[in-house]
């Protein structure tokens, strides 16, 4: 007995041109966007927006990074809900909605069903697609820094991240994609210059990986006008 492999496309992922179908009626692409393993079926798509250019499906279709177009569907007072797809959502708090951390309402900021925005991966987290529209980061060239493995091999190579934390005695905290975060010692930048959220370059100057210790990563600051789209800083010896 001949096996068949059985898909269900809801009415709201069929081509606008295409009204009704019949029997034996031959569809010709499909995309698969999800299963239902109780009903034995796949779920598809025969949308030409979701076949063509192909967009992501699933969170881990989007590694960290990576710059996506964006549409709101809602705007809470915690921040922004997106759709990156049909199938695929995320949130932007409002941490990430302008370039320094700053009581913004997003709802007088954003407009469900206004054109696409630009917006940029920062990582998946309890199932949740978190995205920044900073623009010092979704406007960045360079490579995106997302494990403390890249920047122990990537010493002193440059990256941009964001201010999360400005203190004198442990230094400036910044973060960049996948939570990875490092510290500029204290006694090298002025905390008066610098504000939570603040999109800064850095350099990597060491990045310790101990079994059973935490990652330690050490920066220092670059001017941007120093970066040239690239660049390399004197890394510091382990």
């Amino acid at each position: 007995q001949a096996s068949h492999n059985v898909a269900f496309v809801h009415v709201s992922r069929l081509p606008a041109e295409a009204t009704t179908y019949a029997a034996g009626d031959v569809v010709e692409k499909l995309r698969v966007v999800g299963a239902s393993p109780l009903e034995g079926w796949a779920v598809a798509s025969a949308r030409p927006a979701t076949r063509d250019p192909a967009p992501p499906v699933a969170q881990t279709d989007v590694p960290a990074g990576q710059k996506l177009a964006a549409v709101e569907l809602a705007a809470p007072p915690w921040g922004c809900r997106v759709s990156v797809s049909e199938t695929v959502e995320g949130t932007v708090t409002t941490a990430h909605i302008a370039e320094t951390v700053s009581k913004i309402d997003p709802r007088k900021r954003f407009k469900k069903g206004k054109e696409p925005v630009t917006c940029r991966v920062l990582r998946i987290q309890d199932r949740r697609l978190e995205l920044t529209l900073k623009p010092s980061l979704v406007n960045d060239a360079l490579e995106p820094l997302a494990s403390y493995e890249r920047a122990a091999e990537a010493a002193g190579r440059f990256f941009r991240g964001f201010v999360t934390g400005v203190d004198d005695k442990r230094g400036l905290v910044v973060t960049f994609y996948n939570n990875v975060h490092g510290r500029v010692p204290p006694h090298y930048f002025d905390k008066s210059l610098y504000a939570l959220g603040q999109g800064v370059l850095v350099a990597v100057r060491r990045c310790s990986l101990r079994a059973g210790a935490k990652p330690r990563l050490v920066l220092a600051l670059v001017d941007d006008g120093d970066s040239d789209g690239g660049g390399t800083y004197p890394p510091v010896e382990p």
